[in-house]
């Protein structure tokens, strides 16, 4: 469905780096004046909904200004997380306001139909999405998934180009009604009503699934949660014995 932005390194470099042998057209900064809106890093309690606001911008490097417009042509407002702490934060996926430039920990995740980003994200944020996630990345850190930039295109995502125009009209409407929602982090999806709440309205509100669906979610759910490499050893775990 998607393949990654550019890396951050083509992006640019934040003051005091050391810069790279072929750096990108941005000099990347906290605050200040520019339509260069990029999202960079990471910020927990930030992220709870699935609208983020970008927390940088680029300004071009003089002598580069045609290399920032042209980057500027693929910003997209859907970004997945690449190093995704899965007992700490929310989203593995987040949508921007506008247009803007993924950078180190929100790479952009590029769809041929940007119509598509509201459902792929719901997907993304979803049980099964957050799994998929979790299982590509490398989990060598209990508690977290990493990704390689090569990995974000491999992974496994709803196929929005199978859905009805209604359909996907439906998902954008479920989108805006969630998007001020605060979520759970996601090793507690196991106790998050709005996370079952998100999983009922892809499952069964967008792709028709009966209800019945929901009741192995469950279970599967609350494994997944209970799993040393999701919750990291954290005490909002499950019991074991919670059923």
């Amino acid at each position: 469905m998607g393949q990654p932005g550019p890396g951050f390194r083509k992006i640019g470099e934040p003051p005091g780096n050391v810069r790279a042998a072929r750096p990108g057209p941005f000099d990347i900064e906290a605050d200040g004046d520019s339509p260069y809106k990029i999202l960079w890093a990471h910020n927990c309690e930030a992220e709870r909904q699935l609208i983020v606001r970008p927390d940088r911008i680029g300004h071009p490097r003089p002598g580069h200004e045609d290399r920032a417009r042209k980057m500027w042509k693929d910003a997209v407002r859907l970004h997945v997380s690449r190093d995704f702490r899965v007992n700490a934060q929310s989203l593995s996926a987040c949508v921007t306001p506008g247009p803007c430039i993924g950078g180190v920990a929100w790479p952009s995740y590029v769809l041929g139909n940007r119509a598509h980003e509201k459902i792929v994200a719901l997907w993304f944020n979803s049980t099964l999405g957050l799994m998929a996630h979790w299982w590509a990345g490398s989990r060598q850190q209990r508690g977290r998934s990493r990704l390689t930039m090569s990995r974000l295109g491999e992974l496994i995502v709803l196929d929005a180009r199978t859905l009805s125009d209604t359909s996907l009209a439906q998902a954008d409407a479920i989108f805006d009604q969630l998007a001020e929602k605060r979520l759970l982090p996601a090793n507690e999806a196991y106790r998050d009503p709005v996370r079952a709440q998100l999983d009922r309205a892809v499952l069964c509100d967008v792709l028709g699934l009966p209800e019945d669906v929901l009741v192995p979610l469950d279970a599967v759910r609350l494994a997944w949660c209970k799993e040393p490499t999701v919750h990291g050893g954290k005490r909002t775990r499950p019991q074991l014995n919670q059923k």
